[in-house]
């Protein structure tokens, strides 16, 4: 999926979906909120980066719990998680980045305990 400038994703959707950056149920948005480069901001929970394989969903809510971050500067190759607006969780993974585009693939994960 690739996010612009002011544009953000819903990760509860299936798939997750690109949206404008500030509409309801926008789980995180990629923009230069604070006037120092683009990053990523969460609007409900972001873990650093992990630094060892990738997460499943009960991995990602550990390091959420663990390693939370208010943004995150992208580069390729990272992985990092984030909750979604429903309470389930998502593992990011940025494949691309330059100054106003970030390429992420996502796998999110219903609440624990919900199945459909």
């Amino acid at each position: 999926m690739s996010l612009l400038t002011t544009t953000g994703l819903e990760l509860d959707t299936d798939p997750p979906r690109v949206v404008q950056a500030f509409l309801e149920g926008v789980d995180l948005h990629y923009g230069n909120d604070e006037a120092r480069g683009m990053k990523l901001y969460p609007h409900h929970g972001f873990s650093k980066p992990t630094r060892e394989g990738v997460p499943d969903a009960e991995a990602c809510y550990r390091a959420l719990q663990s390693r939370p971050t208010y943004s995150i500067e992208p580069k390729a190759g990272q992985t990092f998680c984030a909750y979604t607006s429903e309470g389930g969780v998502a593992r990011l993974e940025i494949e691309h980045e330059e100054y106003k585009e970030v390429v992420v693939r996502v796998t999110a994960w219903k609440p624990v305990g919900e199945t459909s």
